[in-house]
């Protein structure tokens, strides 16, 4: 299947970038990456996991700018964050929210994961983006949000301590 890839964040000046699993995975046979410049590249599929909703792709490109890993560990009750996405793909947005729960155990599809819950809002499109910190640190990857006509801007974000410790176990 082709994709345009919604988005993901750029880690390495190599061309790596982490998204979510349910974002892109080995079933894509086609990924486009398109940076906020408008450039496009086709990207490949490197690895991923399932469980961490995890995955890496990789653009034929040098010198990218790219984020830096914060510490979500250190991120606490009312910490200021930005959520950076691409929502109904309508284009490169911002959102600003604080961190309402860090560490919180949530279950979707029978998967339990500790997560980062935010209030910045998040939205379809949003998947695979950043959540950082006010030094522009990336403390999280977005995957998921509760929606319901009662239910306002609780999202979540996978803490940079488990993406950084992921990516680095499926690379050995």
């Amino acid at each position: 299947r082709r994709m345009r890839l919604k988005y993901g964040v750029i880690y390495d000046p190599n061309g790596y970038i982490v998204t979510n699993y349910h974002v892109a995975n080995e079933t894509r046979t086609s990924i486009t990456v398109v940076l906020y410049d408008g450039s496009q590249y086709e990207a490949q599929y490197i690895y991923g996991d399932e469980l961490s909703d995890l995955a890496v792709i990789k653009i034929e490109k040098t010198d990218c700018d790219y984020a830096v890993f914060g510490d979500s560990d250190h991120m606490t009750y009312g910490d200021l964050v930005l959520a950076i996405g691409n929502p109904k793909g309508l284009g490169l947005s911002v959102t600003d929210g604080i961190i309402s729960r860090p560490g919180e155990s949530v279950t979707f599809d029978d998967a339990t994961m500790t997560l980062l819950r935010t209030s910045a809002a998040i939205n379809n499109g949003n998947s695979g983006g950043g959540l950082f910190n006010l030094k522009g640190e990336l403390i999280g990857i977005v995957n998921a949000k509760l929606a319901s006509s009662s239910i306002d801007n609780i999202g979540y974000a996978i803490p940079s301590t488990t993406v950084v410790k992921c990516i680095n176990d499926l690379k050995d």
